[in-house]
C-alpha cells in the first residue's frame, strides 16, 4: 500500500508539473502581424467588387474556457470607415465557431458608445480575414446574406467569395453569391 501511495504522489506531481508548464504557454498572448490584399463585395451584386489593403497587428490568445480573443488593430484601406476607428485598439472575442463581433468605440458624441460594425473571422495566425459589415450599429439585426463582405487574401471576387462561404457557410442557410 505504501508503494502505491508513493507512485500515486509521483504521478500527481508529474501531472501538476506538466500542467503548470503547458497551460501558460497555451493561454499566453501571441503577437500577430500580417498585411495582405483582399476584395470587398456586396453579396448578390455581381457588378460591385473593390480591392482593399488589409493590415492586422495585435495579440491573439486562447481563453481557458474556449474561444480566442484578438486585441489590436485591423486597418482596411479602401473601406469608408472613419479613420479614428482604424486607429483604435479593438478587442474581438471569438466563439468556438471562430466568428466574433467587430466593435469600435465611438467618441464623437457627448457620450462614448460601442459601434458594432459586423461579424469577423480570422485564424489564430491571422493568415486570412473575412468580415461581414452591417449598415446599422447593431449586429443583432444584421443579416450576412446581402451584406458587404471583405475577404482576404484574395485577388478576385471569386476567391473572396470562396473564403467567405468557407467561414460563414456554417451559419448560413444558403451560400453567398
Amino acid at each position: 500500500m505504501n508503494i502505491i501511495r508513493k507512485y500515486g504522489i509521483l504521478a500527481l506531481m508529474i501531472i501538476v508539473s506538466a500542467f503548470s508548464v503547458f497551460f501558460p504557454i497555451y493561454i499566453w498572448p501571441k503577437e500577430v502581424s500580417n498585411d495582405f490584399n483582399g476584395v470587398m463585395f456586396i453579396d448578390g451584386s455581381q457588378s460591385y467588387s473593390e480591392s482593399v489593403s488589409i493590415s492586422i497587428n495585435g495579440h491573439m490568445n486562447r481563453r481557458l474556457l474556449g474561444g480566442t480573443r484578438f486585441t489590436g488593430k485591423i486597418k482596411i484601406e479602401g473601406w469608408d470607415i472613419p479613420s479614428e476607428y482604424q486607429e483604435q485598439n479593438i478587442q474581438i472575442k471569438f466563439t468556438p465557431k471562430k466568428i466574433g463581433v467587430l466593435i469600435y468605440l465611438d467618441e464623437s458624441g457627448e457620450k462614448m458608445r460601442f459601434i458594432e460594425k459586423g461579424y469577423v473571422s480570422m485564424p489564430l495566425n491571422v493568415s486570412s480575414l473575412v468580415i461581414s459589415l452591417t449598415d446599422s450599429d447593431d449586429v443583432d439585426i444584421h443579416e450576412i446574406a446581402g451584406s458587404t463582405i471583405i475577404a482576404g487574401p484574395a485577388a478576385t471576387r471569386s476567391e473572396a467569395l470562396t473564403k467567405a462561404n468557407d467561414i460563414f457557410g456554417r451559419v448560413l442557410e444558403e451560400p453567398l453569391k
